[in-house]
């Protein structure tokens, strides 16, 4: 796993989404910022994945007191794991019809390519992990 140069596309699609977080005072921790240079997905659907997965985080932290944004993006055993963790408030919890497009098309994405999403919620928090195998994947 490489670093990600500055003109990676991952790269670019994170720094110009937590800019933002930052401009609406949302605290941003980056605990690690590994990736491949080549994932084994589209340019269109990596700018989906990363573009409603941090929506979703600014969002729902926008609405709390003490809003954060924690990420984490490294391989590990031939996968490249992403990681965001935010809080949010309770009500954030409960379905609505007026929500959850965006993990419907992170769900959508990460079947495509036989990948795992996992998300957990705790008390105000909620964590969204994707993997994504680095080898052994056909599209």
């Amino acid at each position: 796993c490489n670093k990600v140069s500055s003109g990676g596309r991952m790269h670019i699609l994170i720094n110009g989404k937590l800019s933002d977080a930052v401009e609406k005072k949302i605290k941003v921790d980056i605990e690690r910022s590994d990736a491949p240079k080549n994932l084994p997905i589209s340019n269109t659907e990596l700018c989906s994945l990363i573009v409603n997965i941090l929506d979703n985080a600014i969002n729902a932290a926008l609405e709390t007191e003490n809003p954060y944004i924690k990420l984490d993006f490294h391989c590990k055993n031939d996968n490249f794991i992403f990681i965001c963790e935010n809080n949010m408030t309770d009500k954030k919890k409960k379905p609505s019809s007026e929500h959850g497009y965006g993990l419907k098309i992170i769900y959508n994405i990460m079947k495509k390519y036989n990948n795992m999403v996992r998300i957990v919620t705790g008390e105000n928090t909620l964590k969204i992990s994707l993997v994504i195998p680095l080898t052994g994947h056909k599209k």
